[in-house]
């Protein structure tokens, strides 16, 4: 398994067709919650402007949740640099960068880090998010003319649900989840819930910060596909009351097929 940072190519690749903004000038590459004996209540909640700030001020026997954007197109070169740091210093796999550019919509895998004794495990999440407003969808992302090529109307969308996790558990027993592109309400999640629970619980036992994850995004996902049923009522509606009278251009529901299916499938 090779480490993603000997690809100097790769970072110039990552990812393809997924669309963010840049980071605004001055506001905080990474926003870093910790916890640890020698971490002081001012402490647990910290901006930095680079990876090597958050690098320099790493300690033993700490838990780190790292939250970072998605890096994409639009982000700017020296942005791109930061994350390659980060990903050379935690030995993320090329197969974990892989998965983003070839859009998979889940992958999961875990392995030894390269050239040390920690373990590193990761999990991948992609799907389109529709947008529905009072059970209408008024934005379906990419949709195509009858001609299969752009709609008129089409312009690169920011209606997906982009996010990856990256645990990484050192050989002095730090435990590190790096977070990308992660909705505001996981923050939020790990800030009440490490509030309340023994960080040195999630020292022995690691994993258990995949359940805060997979449990967050269970809620996301059910919404969505909730307020997505509601709207495509409406449409089931609207073809029941035009048989016979004209016929109903199915296209956009296809393309809301195709993305959202398999989600519809895990959430019911």
């Amino acid at each position: 398994m090779s480490a993603f940072c000997e690809d100097e190519q790769s970072i110039s690749k990552y990812p393809k067709d997924i669309y963010g903004e840049r980071r605004p000038d001055g506001s905080p590459l990474i926003r870093c919650l910790q916890w640890g004996t020698d971490v002081q209540d001012s402490q647990r909640n910290v901006p930095y402007q680079s990876a090597k700030e958050l690098l320099d001020a790493a300690g033993k026997n700490r838990l780190r949740v790292v939250f970072m954007m998605n890096c994409s197109d639009s982000t700017s070169d020296p942005d791109k640099q930061e994350f390659k740091e980060l990903f050379a210093h935690y030995s993320v796999p090329s197969e974990v960068l892989t998965e983003r550019m070839r859009s998979v919509n889940h992958a999961f895998g875990a392995s030894p880090a390269i050239g040390s004794e920690a373990q590193i495990s990761w999990c991948h999440f992609l799907c389109r998010k529709i947008d529905v407003q009072d059970r209408k969808i008024k934005n379906f992302g990419y949709v195509r003319n009858a001609k299969g090529g752009p709609s008129p109307t089409s312009k690169a969308s920011n209606l997906w649900i982009m996010c990856d996790f990256f645990l990484h558990i050192a050989e002095d027993k730090s435990v590190t989840l790096l977070c990308f592109g992660v909705p505001d309400s996981v923050r939020l999640r790990f800030e009440k819930l490490l509030v309340k629970t023994s960080w040195k619980d999630v020292l022995h036992e690691p994993y258990l910060l995949y359940v805060v994850v997979f449990d967050e995004l269970h809620g996301i996902f059910n919404s969505l596909s909730t307020d997505l049923a509601l709207a495509l009522r409406n449409v089931e509606e609207a073809a029941i009351n035009q048989a016979g009278s004209r016929p109903l251009s199915f296209q956009e529901l296809h393309e809301v097929q195709k993305w959202v299916s398999p989600l519809l499938f895990e959430v019911a």
